[in-house]
This record gives C-alpha cells, structure tokens and sequence, in this order.
C-alpha cells in the first residue's frame, strides 16, 4: 500500500530593489515536501530566522552562483575562441588586451 505525501506550500514575498530599498513584489507559491520542510524549519529554527527569510536566502544565492557561473563559462568559451583564432588574437593583442583601458 503507498502512503500518501503530504505536501506543504508556502507563499514567499519575492524582493527587489526600489530606489535603493527592498521592496516586496507579489508572493510566489512553492511545494515542499515533508521532509524538505522539515529539514527547512530546523535549519531556520537554527538561524534564528522565519522560514520564508531562510528560502528567499537559499534562492537569492543560488541564483547569485548559477549567474556567477554562466559569467565563468561564458568567459572560458570567449578564451578557448581566443587560443584557436589567429583574428581574434590579433584584434586582442591590438586592442591592448582584455583588460585595456583603450576603447
């Protein structure tokens, strides 16, 4: 027989700077399951923080990383390009390199 999951949804309020304060945009809805909420609770509990804070936390550096990540690969393909093309080298190596203050 299988037991039926209970699921738990919480409403998170998504922020966003507004003339350099956080203001609130409209509540987005996440399913948890039992145990992800628990595990959530606890570590809020642990932090001294309200659940929807400690989520909003994990997502705002999760997304931070993933964004930070694609910059590194994006960056590691426009290299790789680089060491392969004479033309790009050459316009590099014109331009004063990736770094130049040359415009």
């Amino acid at each position: 027989m299988r037991s039926a999951a209970r699921r738990y949804e919480y409403r998170l309020d998504a922020c966003g700077p507004v003339r350099g304060e956080s203001a609130m945009a409209g509540p987005v809805s996440i399913r948890l399951d039992e145990h992800l909420r628990r595990d959530l609770e606890e570590e809020a509990t642990a932090r001294g923080v309200p659940l929807a804070s400690l989520i909003r936390d994990i997502l705002a550096t999760a997304v931070r990383d993933a964004r930070r990540q694609r910059i590194r690969e994006s960056s590691a393909r426009v290299a790789a390009y680089i060491a392969t093309s004479a033309p790009a080298r050459a316009m590099l190596t014109e331009t004063g390199g990736p770094h130049s203050d040359q415009a």
